[in-house]
């Protein structure tokens, strides 16, 4: 059923709302993702939530019968008229904002490719393994949220995600700050290295307007990728003529954070000096 053929929509909830809220920032997730989000350990009660959410022509999903034979769980994605209702409906403290253009966008993801899905569930399951170390320590600002205005002096293109972690109590106003990239294995190296170059071009052309450059957090699928990341780095690095505290670059693979159980693990190598592994507050 079309968004536009729903004859009657229920006023949703507080946890309705926050699914519709999650879609926005990250494009696409599965129901066994939403459970974990909310901390449950069943899937029964996010599948209701996409089911209303769905019937009510808010969300859809990419889900046929190639996608049971192979085992692959339903994508689900946010609707035009779901991101409206986000922006009616979302706490007027709220820093998200939600722009036309960034609804009009969401029509695209109908079409979306794999790979796009891929990765943007991907990020989504590194914001999951954060979450679970981190607590509300962690904010994490995806491409959707900073893809506006008043954003336009982060590097482009933007990085998967922007991570502010504060530092001490509730009530600090610290926080130290990350750019994320995510890597799948099947990315060709070029792409790396072009990455690697903008993030120094960026930090050379003093565009950041924070008084500290954000450490940047490079994820990659395996350890193999991660090393050749880790050379490339130090080649870059030494070609730009760069002190190597100029840029802080780290790496760390999926596993790796998956495996992590606390948040002082050290799973976090420095690309300039691959024996020091460290957390995240202790990297500097």
């Amino acid at each position: 059923m079309s968004a536009s053929e729903v004859k009657y929509r229920r006023p949703l909830n507080r946890e309705q709302i926050e699914v519709l809220n999650v879609l926005f920032r990250y494009r696409f997730i599965t129901n066994e993702q939403l459970a974990r989000y909310f901390g449950k350990q069943s899937g029964k009660a996010a599948q209701k939530r996409l089911a209303i959410l769905e019937a009510q022509g808010y969300i859809s999903k990419h889900y046929d019968g190639s996608y049971k034979l192979r085992g692959r769980p339903a994508e689900y994605y946010l609707l035009p008229t779901g991101a409206r209702l986000l922006r009616e409906k979302q706490d007027k403290k709220s820093s998200l904002i939600i722009t036309d253009q960034a609804i009009k966008n969401l029509y695209k993801d109908r079409n979306a490719s794999v790979a796009f899905i891929a990765h943007s569930k991907s990020v989504f399951d590194i914001y999951l393994g954060l979450k679970r170390l981190y607590g509300d320590k962690l904010n994490m600002f995806t491409k959707t949220y900073l893809n506006i205005e008043k954003y336009d002096y982060f590097i482009k293109p933007l990085p998967d995600a922007h991570i502010a972690m504060r530092i001490g109590n509730k009530d600090s106003k610290k926080r130290k700050r990350f750019f994320l990239d995510y890597f799948e294995d099947d990315v060709p190296f070029f792409v790396l290295i072009r990455r690697i170059k903008r993030y120094i071009k960026y930090y050379e052309e003093d565009e950041w307007i924070g008084n500290v450059f954000p450490i940047v957090l490079f994820i990659t699928e395996t350890t193999r990728r991660q090393k050749q990341l880790q050379r490339r780095i130090v080649k870059e690095i030494s070609a730009a003529w760069m002190d190597d505290d100029d840029i802080i670059f780290t790496t760390t693979t999926v596993g790796a954070l998956n495996k992590s159980i606390k948040e002082e693990d050290k799973i976090w190598q420095l690309a300039t000096d691959t024996e020091e592994v460290l957390d995240l507050y202790s990297i500097s």
